[in-house]
């Protein structure tokens, strides 16, 4: 820790996170992958290489001076950090340090209406962040395989569990979506077929009501 303190270049700390219930038992754990975070160009954290909050890392207060959070938004950890941790210098501590509790019956449990529409607007964000620093054309597989595993899959899962319309929101959800990116050509090119997740979407466009069946069914 010491050595951390005498490097004045260093711009983010970041450590580990644990999941546990309100009982003290660790349901899961994350440690930062800096070094995946470098190599994989993961500038969105769309491949999981360092985790989207925002209270499992120290910062220099300057870095906050040209950010705000996006009224309204759920998820706003992930559209902010990306652009604060971009170009810096980030150092792991290999450590659990902030404990997130998931408590029964909490929002993030419930369905939130907000839901779609924060998650592209997140993603629209996104690409103009990435148009930005001029990485969109070099990125673009990447950003487009990110939509449809963190956003599309997300979704369908989300809605699957939470909605208490779900049929109407299958619709919310196909009339939002970018249909360039999620249509099954498409999907086809970017993951493999013989996946959980490619069968999992190849099921919800035939029938959304066997996804949602399915789903429950496997998740007990």
């Amino acid at each position: 820790m010491k050595h951390l303190q005498a490097d004045i270049t260093i711009d983010i700390v970041a450590f580990g996170m644990q999941y546990i219930d309100e009982n003290g038992l660790v349901l899961g754990q994350t440690m930062p992958n800096i070094e995946g975070y470098y190599q994989q160009r993961d500038i969105l954290l769309l491949n999981g290489s360092i985790d989207t909050s925002m209270c499992t890392k120290v910062y220099e207060t300057q870095l906050f001076f040209e950010h705000r959070f996006i009224d309204g938004m759920i998820y706003e950890d992930q559209e902010i950090l990306p652009k604060i941790l971009y170009g810096k210098k980030v150092v792991q501590i290999p450590y659990y340090l902030y404990n997130y509790v998931i408590h029964v019956g909490s929002t993030m449990r419930r369905y939130n209406e907000s839901y779609l529409e924060s998650f592209i607007l997140l993603f629209n964000r996104h690409k103009d962040f990435l148009l930005k620093i001029k990485a969109f054309d070099e990125l673009s597989v990447y950003y487009e395989k990110g939509y449809i595993l963190n956003f599309y899959i997300n979704s369908i899962t989300y809605i699957g569990i939470y909605s208490p319309d779900f049929s109407k929101d299958v619709k919310r959800l196909d009339d939002l979506m970018d249909k360039k990116i999620i249509n099954l050509f498409n999907i086809i090119k970017l993951l493999p077929i013989k996946s959980m997740k490619f069968i999992g979407i190849l099921i919800f466009k035939i029938s959304p009501i066997a996804f949602k069946y399915l789903y429950k069914k496997i998740k007990g």
